[in-house]
């Protein structure tokens, strides 16, 4: 049996009451809090077995459906969907493909197009009942839009660039240069199909020459010629310099606001070694007012933090790499789905989830919510500014150091099958004690993202108690400043509670000990500093706890091992808190 040291007799009791691991049988202890217990791990191997028909080349495809995590629990709406299996609309000139509510049940919110105009292919002028936004994801369009004022906007766009018309807006578009343009549309209505829209071949088609020649004032012969089909997609010309199309239309002026944006070539919102966010709503993409949107590139084994969005359902396009995401909900109610490019993904308003890079290269999406403002509340900035008696998940207040900062932050020890896993917003390291691996979430590279109001922000650098992460009751802009040199000082208020709440522990880098610990000066300050905060700075109450805790488990050693020596085990475990 391996020894106790006194760093994981401290761990375990900051695990407040987590049951440890027996061994390899029963590894599944932690994650497994539905009875009976979820997941291929608690299952026999007959009982695993398929031995019915299949498609093995989709299965291979979404290994999370074929052996759900054990955490995963419930029924769900499906929130996976592809254009990689919707049916193309192919004429000279591009193709097109599209999911809408019909196809995707749950995305109610918003519809999404794939389209491809070759070089020089155009799609005619049309308008929608619904708003479009869209992004290039290869080669060069040129955009043409005019607005209710008769004012014309044209504009050339590139991978990485945005669009957005308003809806009723006449507009169209055509591929540039030997490789002609790829994007994705997002419409700002579930159910609108981009083969219902006005067209302006429909139009003239199915109005009389007459009344023709009477609302243009030119003689009827003009439009014998005219296509009595609609076009949508054709071939054309080469447009010329885009300077001599902009000269053509600017006789009545230009709208207020440009109709493009270079999302990709915006600053981050968020970055750090795992990721970025850009992000583009109505307060930088002026004109966009009913979609906002973000684009995040995550690293490879990184993760983009538990999360959820309290005004808006997410749509989601992957655009490069592979990945899983893990929606919960209600319930309690939680599935994980894998993802490839051209991949759809859907998250209801408010529900949480966390996207995990699992290939080898960056994983890239870009996420469009139908509303003005980007909102985000992260698990882990919540954790920092809600106060221990908010948290119903025994949390408790660490003071991390990484790079020269400092930070307080709230978390929960977890056990975790994973190694050390970068985190995009919150790095998460993970510890072995005896068996049982036990996370803790510091801030990655030192970086903090405030949310005001339920809005993503950069670091300002300032206090992180000067933000409200989420709207709760035990919240207060005036507790927990920071004061010192790094270790945050907790008024009464927010003490944490005796038998329910233990201070934490960190890991640093350094070889492992007996324990799987590295244990350094900076390790031994840190856990007397998080002792003695946690009984506001009375040494006597830190000692004498720390002695109940060694009486105890030496009692609990004891009864262990009379109860081992007699096999009397069953049933029974060592009682990790003291009672």
């Amino acid at each position: 049996m391996e020894p106790l040291s006194r760093r994981t007799v401290l761990a375990l009791g900051a695990m407040g009451g987590t049951a440890l691991a027996a061994g390899a049988a029963h590894a599944a202890s932690f994650g497994n809090p539905d009875q009976p217990a979820e997941g291929a791990i608690n299952a026999n191997p007959a009982g695993l077995s398929d031995p019915g028909p299949k498609n093995p080349a989709i299965n291979e495809q979404f290994p999370s459906f074929q052996s759900p995590p054990a955490t995963d629990v419930g029924d769900m709406q499906l929130f996976w969907g592809s254009f990689n299996n919707a049916a193309k609309r192919i004429q000279n000139g591009g193709w097109a493909r599209q999911v809408t509510k019909a196809d995707f049940a749950i995305s109610d919110a918003v519809s999404g197009v794939n389209m491809r105009l070759g070089p020089g292919g155009i799609r005619e002028m049309h308008w929608h009942r619904a708003a479009e936004w869209a992004i290039m994801t290869n080669g060069r369009c040129r955009v043409t839009v005019l607005d209710t004022l008769g004012r014309a906007y044209v504009q050339d766009v590139e991978a990485g660039d945005l669009w957005y018309f308003p809806a009723g807006f006449p507009h169209s578009l055509q591929g540039l240069g030997p490789d002609g343009c790829e994007f994705v549309i997002v419409f700002d209505e579930g159910d609108q199909s981009e083969y219902g829209t006005l067209l302006l071949t429909d139009w003239l088609a199915h109005t009389s020459s007459e009344l023709l020649a009477k609302n243009f004032g030119v003689p009827q012969d003009t439009f014998k010629n005219i296509p009595l089909q609609d076009l949508w997609i054709f071939q054309g010309k080469e447009p010329g310099p885009l300077s001599a199309d902009q000269e053509a239309v600017a006789g009545a002026g230009l709208p207020p606001y440009p109709f493009t944006y270079k999302l990709t070539a915006s600053a981050p919102l968020k970055q750090n070694a795992s990721g970025t966010i850009q992000l583009a709503d109505s307060s930088s993409f002026k004109v966009s007012k009913t979609i906002a949107a973000a684009i995040e590139t995550i690293k490879p084994g990184a993760v983009r933090e538990m999360h959820w969005h309290p005004n808006a359902d997410e749509w989601q396009y992957w655009i490069k790499g592979e990945g899983r995401m893990t929606v919960f909900d209600a319930g309690p109610r939680s599935q994980t789905a894998d993802f490839r490019p051209g991949d759809i993904g859907y998250v209801k308003r408010s529900q949480g989830h966390i996207i995990e890079n699992t290939g080898r290269t960056d994983l890239q999406l870009v996420a469009v919510f139908k509303v003005a403002e980007y909102q985000e509340v992260g698990l882990s900035s919540w954790l920092t500014r809600a106060t221990p008696e908010c948290q119903p998940c025994r949390g408790y207040q660490i003071s991390c150091r990484s790079a020269g900062n400092h930070a307080s932050l709230n978390s929960t020890i977890a056990a975790s099958a994973g190694a050390a896993t970068s985190v995009l917003g919150v790095f998460v390291e993970s510890s072995t004690v005896n068996g049982v691996r036990l996370t803790v979430e510091r801030l990655a590279g030192g970086l903090d993202f405030p949310i005001n109001e339920n809005k993503i922000g950069t670091n300002d650098g300032g206090s992180h108690d000067s933000h409200r992460a989420s709207h709760c009751e035990c919240f207060s802009s005036g507790r927990g400043q920071p004061s010192g040199a790094g270790t945050r000082r907790r008024t009464p208020q927010a003490r944490f509670r005796k038998d329910r709440d233990r201070p934490p522990l960190a890991r640093t880098e350094g070889p492992a000990t007996k324990s799987g610990f590295a244990m350094t000066k900076e390790d031994v300050n840190f856990e007397v500093q998080a002792a003695l905060a946690w009984h506001d700075d009375d040494v006597n109450a830190t000692i004498a706890t720390l002695l109940e805790d060694i009486r105890h488990l030496r009692q609990q050693l004891v009864l262990t091992e009379s109860a081992m020596s007699r096999g009397m085990t069953r049933g029974w475990k060592p009682m990790l808190e003291r009672r």
